[in-house]
């Protein structure tokens, strides 16, 4: 297989690279799914087209942010090149990273897993003899791994010794086969590829897991609407990470030991409901994904009317036996207003998962399930601070034929969310947005923040919305900063998109334009129809001088909206000094983008 594997390569480089044009110093990362597996892969169509989906989505983006060019590949593999070790062993670990939440997310499909091996060739003689010598080494030392492993060379190893970030350990038992006698190979230190870490999770955080159910008549709805309650109950605790649901829905079927690793979290809450007779039970429990403890337990039981009073209680006892020391004041914080309809709240639910998937069909149907819920219970919060949630994102999609009465409506939801509760956090974020987003108005924009952070300082929504206006100042480290901040707490799922957008445009704005792109390749392989990304990745590859790249995303954006001007739009962007708007539209004007 190996042989097979060097004869692709082989072809590929006499393809690819003239002798007359190889450069000195080479660097190679060989891929391949664990030996255990590739006999699958060969004769299971099934883990060759989840290979080639986790290849499109999330490893071939991350070899083009690292600068990396592949120059062979196959149904069990691939082979990379790199002209630096420190951007192809990062480049590795965000390999190994995206697979093992690609894994998270499978359900019952049997994990793909993969060994890395990097090997590093500087000088020497030019010609096919000394590339193809510098590949089979990599080969080798890929062979000697094992599985969600990274081995490098010693010639890797003594090149990125210099990265702080990059910590090798040398091999005690002897060299793989094809390795010359005498020469050491390394391996990256487990907790940078997210398997096995050695570093102890922060005791304050907690993912809240979803519920088994039975019995229940809203075809799961409540028992959704308890975890996410749960979840939102307890991202108000100051001191506690709390992982966004988005992520958790990512993580079922799994072991508590890999979701804690995956998502890096000390603590997680499971449970489940059952409905029966006009009753609803639940039974929740909080365990230690490091022993397996389960910490806490407890059943509950209440009339089915008495949902959101049996939310409350399970989300404050989960918090006392997270942080015995809170004061009372923190727990009682805790509580939330619900409306008093169920059916108002049946359907705020189904119009937060119809609306992010971005599909105009659904996306209408949002709004009209979200205006209905406000029929229900004019009180609402919830409902309020979603329909402007539906405008902004209305008007940011080009969906939107009247933007200056979009923007209107937008304004109104947000500021009737608050004034029914001044400190929803999620109505201050949206709010604080639009004051910045619609209206320039970027002093009331970071007041609001302000406010949000102290009602809720682990809101991934509140920190990811605050981050692209911090951009439109033109601070993109501190808009990094945030967005980072978001990712931890909501690390995977589909909502994960924007976080990864606005980090883009952090880097955009700080003149990081591989940073960029690279960010903006990972929102478009969750929602490729994200408008806002989009705009940013050609303008961002057009920067770095990726033109045909650049030109590719200009033809997909256009697509999707015909009528797209650089200038029109660049002249209207939310940046406060006049010169990011002109280099924004000279950029969207070299990806190819009308003016």
């Amino acid at each position: 297989m190996m042989a097979d594997r060097l004869s692709e390569a082989a072809v590929d480089i006499g393809t690819n690279y003239p002798a007359s044009s190889r450069p000195n110093r080479i660097v190679v990362v060989s891929v391949a799914i664990a030996t255990e597996q590739q006999g699958a892969a060969h004769g299971d169509r099934h883990v060759e087209m989840r290979w080639r989906e986790i290849r499109a989505k999330l490893i071939d983006p991350q070899i083009a942010g690292h600068l990396g060019e592949i120059i062979s590949g196959s149904a069990t593999g691939l082979v990379v090149e790199f002209r630096n070790a420190v951007n192809a062993v990062r480049c590795a670990i965000e390999m190994q990273r995206d697979a093992h939440a690609a894994n998270a997310g499978a359900g019952d499909s049997a994990p793909i897993e993969l060994r890395v091996g990097v090997h590093a060739s500087e000088g020497g003689a030019q010609g096919p003899q000394t590339h193809a010598e510098t590949i089979k080494l990599a080969l080798c030392v890929e062979q000697a791994a094992e599985a969600g492993q990274i081995l490098m060379s010693a010639a890797t190893a003594a090149q990125v010794a210099g990265a702080p970030d990059l910590v090798t350990e040398r091999l005690t038992q002897p060299p793989p086969a094809g390795i010359p006698e005498g020469e050491p190979v390394f391996r990256l230190v487990p907790a940078q590829v997210g398997a096995e870490s050695g570093r102890r999770k922060p005791n304050a955080s907690v993912a809240v897991l979803p519920f088994s159910s039975a019995g229940d008549p809203s075809g799961g709805d409540f028992t959704n609407g308890i975890v996410e309650d749960i979840t939102r109950a307890l991202s108000t605790i100051q001191d506690l990470i709390v992982v966004s649901r988005a992520s958790t829905l990512w993580m079922r079927g799994s072991d508590l030991r890999t979701i804690g690793r995956q998502l890096d979290v000390r603590y997680v809450v499971t449970g489940k409901t059952r409905c029966a007779a006009g009753r609803l039970g639940v039974a929740a429990r909080l365990v230690d994904t490091e022993t397996g403890r389960v910490v806490w337990h407890r059943r509950f039981d209440a009339p089915e009317q008495e949902i959101f009073d049996l939310q409350k209680e399970i989300a404050r006892r989960i918090a006392s036996a997270l942080l015995p020391n809170l004061s009372s004041a923190e727990l009682q914080r805790i509580a939330s207003k619900p409306p008093e309809n169920l059916d108002a709240y049946d359907l705020v639910l189904q119009a937060t998962h119809r609306m992010y998937r971005l599909e105009r069909k659904d996306f209408a149907a949002a709004r009209e399930m979200l205006e209905g819920a406000l029929k229900l219970e004019p009180a609402y919060v919830a409902a309020y601070t979603y329909l402007a949630m539906w405008h902004m994102l209305n008007i940011g999609q080009g969906y939107s034929s009247d933007e200056n009465r979009e923007s209107a409506a937008m304004l109104r939801a947000a500021t009737s969310a608050l004034e029914r509760d001044p400190g929803d956090a999620h109505a201050l974020a949206l709010l604080g947005h639009c004051k910045a987003w619609l209206y320039r108005d970027y002093d009331a924009a970071l007041d609001l923040f302000e406010r949000a952070y102290i009602v809720s300082p682990n809101s991934a929504v509140v920190w990811g919305w605050s981050s692209p206006v911090c951009s439109y100042l033109g601070d993109g480290a501190t808009g990094v900063a945030r967005a980072e901040r978001a990712l931890r707490l909501c690390p995977i799922g589909p909502h994960s998109y924007f976080y990864r957008a606005v980090l883009a445009l952090g880097h955009y704005t700080l003149g990081h334009y591989e940073d960029a792109a690279r960010w903006s390749r990972r929102s478009m392989a969750v929602y490729p129809q994200y408008e806002a990304n989009l705009r940013f990745l050609a303008a961002s590859l057009a920067a770095a001088g990726r033109l045909d790249e650049a030109r590719r995303v200009a033809r997909s954006l256009l697509e999707l909206r015909p009528d797209f001007r650089a200038s029109r739009f660049a002249a209207r962007y939310a940046y406060r000094d006049p010169k990011r708007n002109s280099l924004l539209a000279e950029h969207l004007r070299t990806a190819g983008l009308p003016d």
